[in-house]
């Protein structure tokens, strides 16, 4: 009898093990910056389980969402109907790696994307990245005034006789 109770726990512990060991990995980042006109890569990659489907959307409100692409192993690829449409294309289109590539970012591309992935025996499984989209390139101004104040011989020998000297900075940042 005891040998019963003991061989009925170790098949517990080896389910409830095997359960865990089965469950899915999914690696995306979840939060991503892309620039205006460059390209930008979503990850999505699977690092555990068996890929039977992977589908991409993109909720641009809580009232608006498309699915923008779907992918199999087995059926291959389709690029939906969208404002991304000739742009978008699956980074790496394996069984594991369904990160998807949009290319020439515009501004109206940001917004939260959701790679959803059929895994079996796992099931479905839902990982969110949000696309920020910033321009190539920016510049920023700073004013400085520097009061001589008491250190005014020091001001005027340098720069004439100025109480406040200004110093206008333009940086430009890709």
């Amino acid at each position: 009898m005891e040998k019963c109770r003991l061989s009925a726990f170790l098949l517990l512990v080896h389910i409830g093990l095997s359960s865990v060991v089965l469950e899915a990995q999914v690696s995306v980042e979840p939060q991503v910056t892309g620039y205006l006109g460059n390209d930008v890569t979503l990850r999505c990659k699977l690092l555990q389980g068996n890929l039977i489907q992977a589908e991409w959307q993109w909720e641009i409100s809580d009232t608006e969402k498309f699915t923008i692409a779907v992918f199999s192993p087995n059926l291959g690829q389709n690029i939906s109907e969208s404002p991304l449409k000739g742009r978008l294309e699956f980074a790496g289109a394996s069984t594991g790696d369904s990160s998807i590539t949009i290319k020439d970012v515009e501004m109206t591309d940001a917004g939260k994307y959701i790679c959803l992935l059929t895994v079996f025996p796992s099931g479905s499984i839902a990982r969110t990245t949000i696309l920020t989209v910033l321009s190539k390139s920016g510049c920023s101004a700073l004013i400085l005034q520097i009061d001589c104040g008491f250190h005014q011989s020091n001001c005027m020998h340098h720069f004439h006789h100025f109480q406040y000297i200004y110093i206008f900075l333009y940086v430009i940042f890709p």
